[in-house]
């Protein structure tokens, strides 16, 4: 694994020996590590300077202020929320798992945990994370106009694509930032499951080995997928926006995507479908074998009546 230089990681956790474990792990491997004991001390570093850390890996169970609170009120602060959190828990119930993903938490340690299991999605939530930016930055290249579009249809191909495609049509919605990530999640599986086929299995094994870019990039230069194309079509009513996703694939067993799985919760993926169905869309669905699925954003009823 190569060393990972210029990344900073804070570490919030109340068990002393468990701080200077994931510490050695960690600068083992070149990044920065911030100790502290409590989310409220979490909290006040945090503020002091947002941009210092790139992750944060978060106990679960704390005195004074529980992960889940810290996990709370970072995703509630603008200039916070960004913050890729690693939620460190014993194995959790669904009901847990559930209360995680609604508050924001992506990505899972499951105690016990191993050294190979750290590097590895610390590493994934870091790639995510950059994948994040780069998003972030296309949208903020998007005007007004978009939102008076009416209906479209796009073909998309790349990952470069999923991330253009995104940071546009989520501004067709009234609140793109909520809708970004679960559309950019839904246009990469188009890519990457869809068209290309590369399995659960395969991609996370990709993902510890740091490798998925270049599988991706090898199987798109394959000559049965260099012409493969996705679509997504955008309709806008007055009552609300449906976002129909389409990959020439031959489907998924999606029922078991769609609300958290306490089972997947340490795996470096698996969790995207969910936090859309969950927190992006106001209605999400996959239609006939999994190839193609709907996403439904409800407009204000001060929209509708302004139609």
């Amino acid at each position: 694994m190569n060393k990972q230089n210029g990344y900073t990681i804070l570490v919030i956790d109340d068990d002393q020996v468990n701080r200077e474990i994931l510490k050695e792990q960690l600068t083992d491997e070149g990044y920065q590590v911030v100790l502290t004991e409590d989310g409220i001390k979490g909290m006040e570093l945090i503020k002091a300077n947002p941009k210092q850390f790139d992750t944060i890996l978060l106990d679960r169970m704390m005195p004074k202020m529980n992960g889940i609170d810290v996990l709370r009120k970072i995703k509630k602060d603008p200039t916070l929320s960004h913050l890729p959190i690693v939620m460190q828990t014993a194995k959790a119930s669904r009901k847990e798992a559930q209360e995680g993903i609604e508050a924001g938490a992506r990505y899972y340690l499951t105690k016990p945990f191993t050294r190979d299991e750290v590097l590895a999605i610390v590493q994934t939530t870091l790639y995510d994370y950059k994948q994040y930016q780069k998003l972030q930055e296309k949208m903020q290249e998007v005007q007004r106009p978009l939102q008076m579009m009416r209906q479209g249809t796009f073909q998309f191909r790349t990952m470069h694509d999923t991330r253009e495609l995104a940071a546009h049509l989520s501004h067709i919605c009234p609140n793109p930032e909520k809708v970004v990530t679960g559309l950019m999640e839904l246009l990469i599986n188009a890519v990457e499951h869809g068209n290309l086929g590369i399995t659960y299995r395969e991609k996370s094994k990709l993902l510890g080995e740091g490798m998925i870019e270049e599988e991706i990039q090898h199987r798109l230069e394959l000559p049965e997928n260099r012409k493969k194309m996705a679509e997504a079509h955008v309709i806008r009513t007055e009552t609300g926006i449906k976002f129909l996703i389409r990959d020439r694939g031959t489907g998924f067993a999606w029922e078991k995507y769609l609300e958290p799985d306490p089972d997947r919760l340490s795996h470096l993926h698996g969790r995207g479908i969910a936090m859309a169905n969950k927190l992006s869309f106001d209605r999400l669905e996959y239609l006939g074998c999994g190839n193609e699925v709907q996403a439904i954003v409800i407009l204000p009823s001060e929209e509708n009546n302004n139609g």
